[in-house]
């Protein structure tokens, strides 16, 4: 397949067409994470730059948004 599947397949036991799908897998659950983070990253954004006061920036939760699913 290719030289970069060849060897991850080798560390893993796995033939290359399961190392491609696997792959493949991980590559669309990263695209969600990707988008969720950077959404809320230019959330937060926002926010700070909105805020007018210290009180205002000092209202701003950063923890929030971090876990998915949450």
């Amino acid at each position: 397949m290719s030289p970069l599947i060849d060897a991850l397949r080798a560390g893993a036991g796995e033939t290359a067409a399961a190392m491609a799908q696997t792959i493949i897998q991980k590559r669309a659950e990263y695209r969600v994470f990707y988008g969720a983070m950077t959404a809320n990253r230019r959330r937060l954004d926002a926010l700070i730059a909105a805020a007018a006061t210290l009180e205002d920036l000092a209202a701003v939760d950063l923890a929030e948004g971090w876990r998915l699913g949450a």
